[in-house]
């Protein structure tokens, strides 16, 4: 009996260990999601396609002529394949003409992806865009436009009589 009773706290001990940091990885707080930092001519180094988030590595001179080295984190593979963009659209050597990103609070070079203007004009996108980083915020989507693409954009348009209404 002492047995199973032990064998019963450990595992529930490690079921809250690990569920604990299941859900603290999807929490927004390190990044600013009010303000977009935008980044001019930025050379990508490195893209990780992969679950859980798409990881874009790339430099930017900053005003001193100084190199920073920035990553930014984009949606899952699948969210982001439906906003346009898959592995081999990004790869090292690539310049983003503008990136917009919601920097860590903490100021270090790593944020939260908003887009990326590609050389051609082609927007890529990531969490709806950076007009709309997350759910509750106080950023808007134009329902009013032909189409509201991925993210959390489209979330606004449901039930409003809109083009990407779902009823």
């Amino acid at each position: 009996m002492k047995t199973k009773l032990v064998t019963a706290i450990a595992l529930i001990v490690g079921l809250l260990a690990v569920c604990t940091t299941v859900f603290a990885h999807h929490g927004d707080t390190v990044y600013d999601l009010t303000r977009v930092v935008e980044l001019k001519n930025a050379k990508v180094t490195d893209v990780l396609y992969a679950n859980p988030h798409v990881l874009t590595y790339f430099d930017v001179t900053d005003q001193n002529g100084k190199v920073v080295h920035w990553v930014a984190e984009g949606n899952s593979p699948v969210n982001v394949a439906r906003q346009g963009w898959k592995s081999g659209t990004l790869q090292a050597g690539d310049v983003i003409t503008t990136v917009r990103i919601f920097q860590a609070r903490d100021g270090k070079p790593v944020g939260r992806m908003g887009d990326f203007t590609l050389p051609s004009g082609k927007v890529l996108e990531s969490y709806g865009g950076s007009a709309h980083p997350s759910p509750g915020n106080t950023f808007k989507t134009d329902c009013n436009q032909k189409t509201v693409t991925g993210g959390f954009g489209a979330l606004d348009c449901i039930g409003a009589g809109k083009p990407n209404d779902s009823k």
